[in-house]
């Protein structure tokens, strides 16, 4: 009996950010995915990796919707796909995505997880990086503005929030910029020198922390007023050996910038120098977000863990962080470029399928796709669209679809914050809190109700097995059932006429809670 089958007989006892039209960044991603390709096959060959195949149609399709859209595609998605026969038509699909209006909506989000991680959520500095990724901002002009503004209008303080929500902990400013930035976890350099990274001192630490030390919020009464910086203050630290000393602003690189204004100046803006002293040094800044980009669409970093970039840590794959480090600045941090060159690799358009004993080896060197389960807000997105709970249909108009989106988007992020399903994380396993969730709680009981659900609905009205088995797979998993799954589940939809919507309500409950529909593979 398949995993479907066994889970029905157990369960039966306002406008979002609108993109260009055409995106110039996209142009030369095909030539960023060959050099990826030819770096990977030169280390498959060095390492004496075997490749998986190419991803099935129905793999892929699934794989990039989720990752550029936050959900899986609809029926009518898969169908179109499935019959173009065109030999660029993953290309196209990716430029076609990466041009909807959905993308600035889900990359937005997950920009704020990387940048905000422990903090986010925040709708106002959600909103700051959707705009950014509508408008085709560079990385390095989001960093910039997160870090120094200027905050002048109501709506450039919405990124000044990633300052704002750490303002009263100078290690939280310190080591949060440093991580998601930077690549480099220093808060182990605080108290002594790194144990373990020779690289990182106290003087890294406390010479990063100097660049923040002088910001303040502008009005103790009125949080959330501004962002102001002194002209003094300077940070003091005591050695291991006991000594005292002032702290200079110093970058990872060792660079030191001076505290002290210019002649005819009162204020020396260290956040600025900060800023400027990153986008000049060819290693931190560039290759942290490359790193954590590629870990978000490839299940890991080229350096692992991604906070740890440091010499005793290089990356599994040598050579290709750094030419895509240099690569991205050099061409303007363009972050849709970036995207599109890894997604029309062919390391991330392998298949997940393959051989278990080669299974590590493979996922290590990027020559196999790697589970990767969805993310809260994806996981709900996915089940209301799959349900019919939520409608995107693609012959509407570019306002309409964006509409539709961001009430997806809503309502996903409203069940999401319940914190009733897993975040992903190393070695995911669902929890009892979330099985729980899936089976009782009376919000997903909701979306499996015959006369609640247009989906269920849809395929109650249905006489034939078989055709009620192949729609619901192609809405939920993206695919046909095969042969084996036919036969298992087709006496299952077998009954009176009365009995098909209860019936067919614990199909779709079944293929919504599968590990199916769970992974993104």
């Amino acid at each position: 009996m398949t995993h479907v089958a066994a889970w029905i007989v157990l369960g039966s006892l306002a406008a979002a950010p609108m993109p260009s039209t055409s995106n110039s960044q996209l142009m030369d991603a095909p030539q960023i995915a060959q050099k990826i390709d030819s770096i990977l096959a030169t280390h498959w060959a060095e390492s004496e990796v075997q490749p998986t195949a190419p991803a099935s149609d129905s793999e892929f399709l699934r794989r990039v919707s989720v990752d550029l859209l936050g959900r899986i595609p609809t029926a009518e998605e898969a169908r179109i796909f499935f019959q173009d026969s065109g030999p660029d038509k993953r290309s196209r699909l990716i430029t076609r995505l990466m041009n909807s209006p959905e993308y600035a909506l889900h990359l937005g989000r997950v920009l704020d997880e990387i940048i905000q991680d422990k903090y986010a959520g925040d709708g106002e500095f959600v909103e700051f990086l959707r705009e950014s990724v509508a408008n085709r901002t560079g990385w390095d002009a989001i960093f910039r503005q997160i870090i120094n503004g200027p905050w002048e209008t109501k709506e450039a303080k919405r990124s000044s929030k990633f300052l704002v929500q750490r303002m009263k902990s100078l290690d939280d400013l310190t080591n949060d910029t440093s991580r998601v930035f930077f690549g480099v976890n220093v808060s182990c350099a605080k108290c002594h020198d790194h144990p373990l990274v020779p690289d990182w001192t106290q003087e890294h630490y406390y010479g990063l922390a100097s660049f923040f030390n002088r910001t303040h919020e502008a009005s103790k009464n009125k949080p959330n007023e501004g962002i102001k910086e002194a002209n003094k203050g300077d940070v003091k630290y005591v050695t291991v050996k006991g000594v005292s000393k002032v702290a200079r602003p110093m970058f990872l690189s060792n660079k030191v910038v001076s505290s002290e204004p210019p002649k005819g100046k009162d204020l020396v803006s260290l956040r600025q120098e900060l800023v400027s002293v990153a986008l000049e040094d060819r290693v931190f800044f560039r290759r942290a977000i490359v790193n954590r980009l590629w870990a978000n669409f490839f299940g890991r970093g080229l350096i692992d863990p991604l906070d740890q970039m440091h010499a005793a840590n290089l990356p599994t794959v040598p050579k290709l962080l750094e030419w895509l480090g240099d690569d991205f600045a050099s061409h303007g941090y363009q972050l849709d470029r970036l995207i599109a060159g890894m997604l029309m690799s062919r390391a991330y358009q392998s298949t997940s399928i393959g051989d278990s004993e080669t299974l590590s080896e493979q996922e290590a060197a990027f020559a196999r796709a790697t589970l990767r389960p969805l993310t809260p807000q994806q996981y709900v997105a996915s089940m209301l669209l799959a349900t019919g709970h939520a409608k995107i249909d693609a012959s509407k108009p570019a306002n309409a679809r964006a509409n539709d989106a961001r009430q997806l988007d809503s309502r996903a992020n409203g069940m999401a914050r319940m914190r009733m399903l897993d975040a992903p994380a190393e070695r995911f396993q669902s929890s009892a809190v979330e099985a729980l969730f899936l089976s009782n709680h009376a919000d997903v009981q909701k979306l499996m109700q015959p006369g609640r659900s247009p989906l269920i609905d849809q395929l109650a009205k249905m006489d034939d097995a078989k055709q009620i088995l192949e729609l619901a797979f192609l809405t939920i998993l993206t695919r046909t059932p095969d042969a084996e799954e036919i036969k298992e589940l087709s006496p299952l939809l077998v009954g009176p006429a009365a009995e098909r919507p209860k019936r067919v309500s614990l199909l779709v409950w079944a293929l919504v809670t599968s590990a199916e529909f769970r992974f993104n593979h």
